[in-house]
């Protein structure tokens, strides 16, 4: 497959959902990893709108990068974005986000 063809499969949500989650299973760590880095590119996408949406709407910003995470790696790297996010989400917003 060359690079535009990758791309423009990437480009395409159906294509790049498809492809992650059709992975292979990890192993624990890389499967704790992905759990961290969606939950931490949620935590920075969250602070960077929070000065556009205020705090109206708390952790449904987060919801997709748990969600990609889960799709990523199974449950375990869902689980670990949920905390992530939920501690993080606590930490940038106060518990009452």
């Amino acid at each position: 497959m060359s690079a535009a063809a990758f791309f423009k499969r990437m480009l395409n949500a159906d294509g790049a959902l498809l492809a992650l989650a059709r992975l292979r299973p990890r192993s624990l760590l890389a499967r704790l990893v992905a759990g961290l880095v969606c939950a931490l590119a949620a935590l920075a996408i969250r602070g960077a709108l929070s000065a556009w949406y205020g705090g109206s709407t708390g952790f449904v910003v987060m919801l997709p990068g748990v969600l990609l995470a889960a799709l990523a790696g199974g449950r375990l790297a869902g689980f670990v974005a949920l905390a992530g996010c939920l501690a993080g989400g606590w930490v940038l917003g106060g518990r009452g986000a």
